[in-house]
């Protein structure tokens, strides 16, 4: 159990790094300015799939609680 915890606990560290790395980008006038379109959803759909994953490994940290 605890090296599942651990292991979840270390997906979701990676999970928040993800998440500010693409807010990070997406907040960036300068490559909303300069990125193609497609390039700039492509980034949001990522975004919005790990903030997604985020909350689902905080979910299950839950049961570990």
């Amino acid at each position: 159990m605890e090296k599942e915890k651990a292991r979840l606990i270390r997906e979701r560290d990676n999970m928040v790094k993800e998440v500010r790395r693409l807010q990070g980008k997406l907040n960036n006038p300068g490559f909303l300015a300069k990125a193609p379109e497609e390039v700039v959803a492509g980034e949001r759909v990522k975004l919005e799939a790990a903030e997604k994953k985020c909350a689902g490994l905080d979910e299950t940290l839950k049961i570990f609680d």
